[in-house]
This record gives C-alpha cells, sequence and structure tokens, in this order.
C-alpha cells in the first residue's frame, strides 16, 4: 500500500497551511519592525498547524508557536499573535483527540 494513500486531513493540512504561508509575499520592506512581526506571526502559524497531527512532537511545535505568538504580541502583531497562541492550544488537542478516535475506533 503506498504512503501517500495512509494520509488525512491532519497530515495534508499543515503542508497546504505552510505552502500558502510560503506563496504569500510581505508586503512591507524587507528588516522593518512590521515585516519581522509578519514573519513571525506566519511562522508561528506554520508550526501550529504542524503541530496537530505528529504525536508527542506536536507538544513541542505548539510551544514553539506559543512562544512566536507571544513575540508576535509584543512585535504589534496582536491579531494574529492571538490567533497563533489559539490554534497552538487548540489544534495539539484536537490532533490528539483525532488520533485516539482512530487508534480505538
Amino acid at each position: 500500500m503506498p504512503f501517500i494513500a495512509d494520509l488525512d486531513v491532519f497530515d495534508l493540512l499543515p503542508l497546504a497551511v505552510t505552502v500558502i504561508l510560503l506563496v504569500r509575499k510581505n508586503p512591507y520592506s524587507h528588516g522593518s519592525q512590521e515585516w519581522q512581526s509578519l514573519r513571525i506571526c506566519r511562522v508561528g502559524l506554520a508550526l501550529a498547524f504542524w503541530g496537530m497531527g505528529l504525536g508527542l512532537v506536536c507538544y513541542a511545535l505548539a510551544l514553539a508557536a506559543f512562544i512566536l505568538g507571544i513575540v508576535g504580541i509584543v512585535k504589534g502583531r496582536t491579531g494574529y499573535g492571538v490567533v497563533v497562541i489559539v490554534l497552538s492550544v487548540v489544534l495539539p488537542v484536537l490532533g490528539t483527540v483525532f488520533d485516539l478516535y482512530d487508534l480505538l475506533g
């Protein structure tokens, strides 16, 4: 059985989010405060989504995303930082619940 047939939405969604965030351009000038804060929040968002379905590794990625969300808030991206923080808490729990449901059922 090929590996790709065993992928589910929790494996493909982080990849899709990462590709979207890599393709999107940063509208601010390189090196400015706005450019740095947007980049930090985008990396945190990608880490939050990658922390969705990787077992115990997801909690390490979620912690990194949580910290980047706080840094994003401090650097001026309050809304984006809050979204990163909330997703870094919710997505690993959702992924763990899905993995347990898949394992038991």
